[in-house]
């Protein structure tokens, strides 16, 4: 994630986060990419998979310090996704802000 053009962290592994996600949740693919945004106040308010396993997610984030939309686009598939957008937002305290986020994944396996 960068926030105005700023890397939040020094390096792109301290951003990596892992997530367990079943065959069972994976079947529900808009499901399981809102279990990404359960703690950060965001939710999807649109969802179109197109032909070649084209994703394009809108996001719409609220929380007590300000709030923010966007969209994210990418590849979605049964193994894989790797998206990237950008979200504009407004901060209590900072005022107008934007954040580009680059989102990936890859099963590697059962969930332990």
């Amino acid at each position: 994630m960068m926030l105005n053009g700023q890397a939040l962290s020094n390096s792109p592994e301290d951003d990596e986060d892992e997530q367990c996600v079943s065959a069972e949740q994976a079947k529900d693919a808009r499901a399981a990419m809102a279990s990404n945004f359960k703690d950060s106040g965001c939710k999807i308010t649109s969802w179109n998979m197109a032909s070649g396993n084209k994703l394009e997610m809108g996001l719409a984030c609220i929380n007590e310090e300000g709030k923010s939309k966007g969209k994210l686009s990418g590849v979605y598939t049964s193994t894989s996704y790797d998206l990237k957008g950008r979200l504009d937002g407004t901060h209590a305290q900072a005022g107008s802000y934007f954040i580009d986020m680059h989102m990936y994944g890859k099963r590697i396996g059962e969930c332990h």
